[in-house]
């Protein structure tokens, strides 16, 4: 369904749709042929997007569910976003002093 496979792979390996599509909006975006403005708009757009899914994965979150679940995935969850944030922000400094 929303992967694409080669019917030859016997590896049994499918890339999901996005991720093909991701590259290709990538390079595109490298190329600088779309406008300016047109890249602000979909930016903005995809801000939108962003925001709708983000709001209606908190409709669909439960406290109860949070709560039964206890601590742990919590405190899971904030040691993996202090990771990715410090881990971010090193390699960022990181690049920065490289260059």
């Amino acid at each position: 369904g929303n992967t694409i496979s080669n019917e030859d792979n016997k590896s049994g390996i499918s890339i999901p749709w996005f991720a093909v599509l991701f590259i290709v909006a990538s390079g595109v975006h490298s190329l600088s042929i779309i406008p300016q403005v047109a890249t602000s708009a979909v930016v903005w757009f995809d801000n939108i997007l962003l925001t709708i899914a983000m709001v209606a994965l908190g409709l669909r979150t439960h406290v109860g569910a949070i709560r039964q679940a206890g601590i742990k995935p919590l405190l899971l969850a904030l040691c993996l976003f202090l990771f990715l944030t410090l881990g971010g922000y090193v390699i960022n400094i990181g690049i920065a002093e490289l260059f």
